[in-house]
């Protein structure tokens, strides 16, 4: 992240048992992963705190999130994919600051 001029706005923190009181303060989620259980736990606390959602396309992110409705999905290992959803992202919030609520009916049915 920092050779793309990202690394003094990102924090890879690892475990954390406070996970909602951390994604209170986020602009948005992104999940970078290989492969991931069915469903994402990341992303359905992401969903549940309304944040926006930049994710790799992965079977289990595939299966809850509609790209361009609850979040965007890239190919895994396409990094200016990533960054460019994550570019994105940042102007659609800038846009219109609602724009990617969630709804918790989403969650519900995962």
């Amino acid at each position: 992240m920092d050779k793309l001029g990202y690394g003094h706005r990102i924090k890879m923190v690892g475990y954390r048992s406070d996970v909602m009181t951390i994604l209170s303060i986020l602009d948005m989620v992104v999940a970078t992963s290989i492969k991931e259980g069915t469903p994402p736990r990341i992303l359905l606390e992401a969903m549940a705190a309304s944040k926006p959602i930049v994710s790799t396309d992965v079977i289990g992110a595939k299966a809850i999130i509609k790209h361009s409705q609850h979040g965007l999905l890239v190919p895994h290992g396409d990094v200016e994919g990533l960054v460019s959803a994550m570019n994105k992202m940042i102007d659609k919030k800038k846009k219109s600051p609602k724009v990617w609520l969630t709804k918790r009916e989403s969650i519900s049915k995962h």
